[in-house]
């Protein structure tokens, strides 16, 4: 069942018209929310075993965690009349930059692992420390997306345990997204996202 033009409408408020800065982005991660549609209805419908979609599921949804991180470390970085809400000036010269002796040279900020540990460090997501260790699980679980370098049974790595552990990572960084993070000093909730999983 395709999502429906309401649910659609509304991910188009909350996630390009509040908090994302490339539009590109945004309209991806909404492709995206249709297709975990399809495939939640696919492995609620499927007559043997629904685990099997666990991996197409958590990898796209990690992914888009990595999307939104991504748009929201270049938009730190990139800033430079739109108001960044409940963000220091300190903290956006750590995004943008690192000490080099006596002076400042850009930071490199590209990878997954760098936008995890860049929120970490300025608990961008509150102060939750798990939080931030379940965000480093996922990264290694989306990373076994690469079955060549797999020593381990996928299985073990694509559970309903670190399924649901995805699903409520993205809703933690929507919700603060949404509502600590607003682009054009919006004031909006998160309440109201309509997650495939739901």
């Amino acid at each position: 069942m395709p999502t429906k033009e309401k649910d659609k409408k509304i991910l188009q408020n909350k996630i390009t018209g509040v908090f994302i800065w490339d539009f590109k982005k945004g309209d991806n991660i909404i492709y995206n929310f249709e297709i975990l549609k399809a495939l939640f209805e696919a492995k609620k419908n499927y007559k043997n075993d629904g685990l099997l979609y666990n991996k197409p599921i958590t990898i796209i949804i990690i992914s888009i965690i990595e999307c939104i991180l991504d748009d929201f470390v270049n938009r730190v970085k990139g800033r430079s009349q739109d108001s960044l809400p409940n963000i220091t000036r300190d903290v956006i010269d750590d995004f943008k930059y690192k000490k080099k002796g006596q002076s400042l040279e850009v930071k490199k900020l590209e990878k997954f692992t760098h936008y995890i540990d860049i929120v970490k460090k300025h608990n961008i997501f509150g102060e939750n420390d798990n939080f931030y260790k379940s965000l480093s699980l996922l990264r290694d679980v989306r990373n076994k997306v690469h079955i060549q370098d797999s020593k381990e049974n996928e299985s073990k790595f694509f559970t309903e345990r670190n399924l649901k552990l995805s699903e409520k990572a993205l809703e933690r960084i929507i919700k603060y997204m949404v509502e600590m993070y607003p682009r054009w000093g919006k004031n909006e909730n998160a309440l109201d996202i309509p997650y495939p999983w739901m």
